[in-house]
């Protein structure tokens, strides 16, 4: 999976926070965004799990742009897990790392073996218990 970023800017209403921001992230690459607070990281994050649109420029997820993706699709390639979640409910850890299998399940929406297979062994990898 290749993300690219070009020429990317976003403002809430009366506060800019990215201007013109490009960059590219290669298949198996890894990358760190650092800065301070409210200068437009999870901004960032947001625009590519397209939660957010860009005022200008555009995201390419595999060379295509992020709106040419259904959002099913799109899901299945990108996940956005915010830093704080007000849970209403006391969800367990499977139960959170289930809800990243939602693009995959069926009309109904039920889990089944190999849901729970894939989210063990997601946890075993990332020795979450």
């Amino acid at each position: 999976m290749r993300i690219r970023v070009e020429n990317v800017s976003f403002a809430y209403p009366l506060h800019p926070v990215l201007s013109q921001v490009s960059f590219s992230v290669a298949d198996a690459e890894i990358l760190s965004i650092l800065g301070p607070n409210g200068s437009g990281k999870s901004t960032l994050l947001r625009l590519i799990a397209r939660i957010l649109l860009p005022a200008e420029g555009m995201i390419l997820l595999n060379e295509q742009p992020l709106n040419s993706y259904k959002r099913r699709d799109l899901a299945r390639q990108i996940a956005y897990v915010p830093q704080e979640v007000p849970w209403l409910f006391p969800f367990t850890v499977m139960e959170v790392v289930l809800m990243g299998r939602s693009p995959y399940l069926g009309r109904l929406g039920f889990e089944n073996e190999r849901d729970l297979a894939v989210c063990r062994n997601a946890m075993e990898l990332t020795d979450i218990t």
